[in-house]
């Protein structure tokens, strides 16, 4: 946009259409009445001419071709679906008597308008296209009065609406759509010990686990002999199952604070066995995640 139609811009919109301008989007004021007829162009075999008379405008931006050379109308049909144009479309059409190979054109066939795209053959006849297979070619030396009307230069679509039903079977298809029960927090916790349980190669390491479950509010710091129990339930197999003794043991020092707060020169172990304690509390952690 040039300085000179950013002045033409009110006021309070010149700096959104400067910083637009600038971003590339080159924005323009829909400035432009564009007169809107009340009968549909057929996207299938032509029909009776549409009413002369406009039922409204439409604002489009103001372009090359003057106010007078451009009209809006809808569609009717399915001729067109290969060029991305379906029943109701509204179409922004210059008006010219001409045509090239590939426009899509409304075109006047003996007192009847379509909706086709102009093709000029090897033979140089003149061919006016659907976009659908359903429908045959046009061609036009046949018709004793033919022409062009105008050349289509812009679909306006209105927002798709899906159907219930189809929308409900793609839903209903998904693995998601499977409702799964959420887990107690009983029942995270005996999952979370199952899952962890393999880590523990000593007694004393299930404290690790105790400790995380306090942390993240799903055990109660006085529950030790609970806690033993639930695990002896859980992982009856163990070769390693907890002791209240072994629990009562390892709550000293750092490690009566949360597992965030531990410090090996504060621990009761240090080295290689005070990272296996927080390796533990750590998987604990990522298997609530």
């Amino acid at each position: 946009m040039t300085e000179q139609e950013l002045l033409q811009v009110p006021e309070e919109l010149r700096e959104t259409f400067r910083i637009l301008d600038e971003q590339g989007w080159n924005p323009r004021m829909c400035d432009t009445p564009v007169p809107y007829f009340d009968g549909r162009v057929p996207c299938g075999i032509p029909a009776e001419q549409f009413d002369c008379v406009p039922e409204g405008y439409l604002l489009l931006p103001s372009g090359s071709s003057g106010i007078n050379s451009r009209f809006a109308v809808s569609v009717k049909g399915d001729s067109m679906v290969g060029a991305g144009i379906d029943d109701g479309d509204e179409l922004d059409v210059i008006c010219t008597p001409v045509a090239s190979d590939g426009d899509i054109v409304v075109a006047y066939i003996d007192g009847e308008t379509t909706v086709k795209m102009f093709f000029t053959d090897r033979h140089g006849r003149h061919w006016l296209v659907p976009c659908n297979k359903k429908y045959k070619p046009i061609l036009l030396e046949k018709y004793q009065t033919a022409h062009i009307v105008g050349r289509v230069v812009k679909v306006h679509k209105e927002a798709m609406r899906g159907s219930y039903r189809e929308l409900d079977r793609l839903v209903c298809e998904s693995e998601d759509y499977i409702i799964r029960p959420e887990q107690t927090n009983s029942e995270r916790v005996v999952t979370v010990v199952r899952n962890v349980a393999p880590l523990v190669k000593q007694r004393r390491h299930w404290y690790a686990v105790y400790r995380a479950l306090i942390d993240k509010n799903l055990w109660d710091r006085d529950e030790q002999n609970t806690f033993v129990e639930m695990v002896a339930a859980a992982v009856p197999d163990h070769a390693h199952l907890p002791t209240t003794a072994e629990l009562y043991r390892m709550e000293v020092d750092s490690f009566r604070h949360p597992v965030r707060f531990w410090d090996e020169s504060k621990a009761p172990v240090t080295g290689a066995r005070f990272k296996s304690y927080v390796n533990i509390a750590n998987a604990v952690f990522e298997a609530l995640t």
